[in-house]
């Protein structure tokens, strides 16, 4: 009797820790996973130690420094200068991952191409909507500014021309480099005082919100929201079949997918109760 007790308390701890009973209280399974983000972070550390070896053995170079620039934030450093003389112009990266996932390891071969070109690459690690905080998007957006702020601060040990700072962000690190552009800021966090001198975004995330995710052009020009899946043109992944009979039902499941899957705005209640949308 008492190892069926422990069998039902073992299953009861698999299904809380993993965020099973999330379909209980109109969630999904996967946002469940998702958002008690420690198996989430352990596979990502998992993955960004496996893609840096796989670099290494194709003769992608190590970074040359790893810097804490925020707490709990690291940032690689690929410096191919033996002796520097004089500033060089920075490439400051971040990576994608749909703001979920990723790892500041993945930055090294672009940068590896730019710094044989004479420039300093910096790899940002920035908090992942996955991450401790639970701050969602903002918590991206405020480290990408702290990670600016640190390397235009401190450019004389870093070896670098704070006038010639280049932002260059992939997918989720495309919305990154954009803000960053932009000046996009959290109430919480300010934003860094001076823009790069460029932005390169490969293609950028450019809304998190569901009426405008997936927008249409309109014939005589303008753009219209969202449109149910049947209007998209291309239809969106995010977006099956069966799941967005009309725009507004389409809204609805970008909604889940944006706010619950990849938990843009944080998960509700510390990751203990799926996010609540209205209709």
């Amino acid at each position: 009797m008492y190892s069926w007790v422990w069998l039902a308390l073992l299953a009861a701890l698999v299904v809380v820790s993993l965020g099973l009973y999330y379909p209980l209280f109109g969630g999904s399974a996967l946002e469940g996973i998702l958002a008690t983000r420690p198996l989430v972070r352990l596979a990502n550390a998992m993955w960004g130690r496996s893609t840096r070896k796989k670099m290494e053995a194709e003769g992608v170079p190590r970074p040359t420094a790893t810097i804490e620039y925020s707490p709990g934030l690291e940032m690689d450093v690929y410096d191919g200068r033996d002796a520097p003389t004089s500033p060089a112009p920075c490439i400051l990266y971040f990576h994608a991952g749909a703001f979920l996932v990723g790892d500041k390891a993945f930055g090294a071969g672009t940068l590896g191409w730019m710094v044989a070109r004479g420039a300093v690459g910096i790899s940002v690690g920035y908090a992942l909507t996955s991450g401790k905080d639970g701050r969602g998007l903002g918590g991206c957006i405020d480290s990408a500014n702290a990670a600016l702020r640190y390397v235009r601060s401190n450019a004389a040990s870093l070896g670098i021309d704070p006038a010639q700072v280049v932002v260059w962000g992939d997918s989720a690190g495309g919305l990154l480099s954009l803000a960053l552009g932009t000046g996009l800021a959290t109430p919480r966090a300010v934003a860094s005082v001076d823009r790069p001198m460029l932005v390169v975004a490969g293609w950028p995330c450019c809304t998190v919100e569901s009426r405008w995710y997936a927008p249409r052009r309109l014939p005589e020009g303008g753009w219209a929201e969202t449109p149910s899946r049947g209007e998209m043109d291309p239809p969106c992944a995010f977006v099956p079949e069966g799941k967005g009979g009309t725009a507004a039902a389409a809204q609805r499941q970008l909604q889940r997918v944006l706010a619950g899957t990849f938990l843009l705005f944080g998960p509700r209640g510390g990751g203990w109760l799926p996010c609540r949308l209205r209709k």
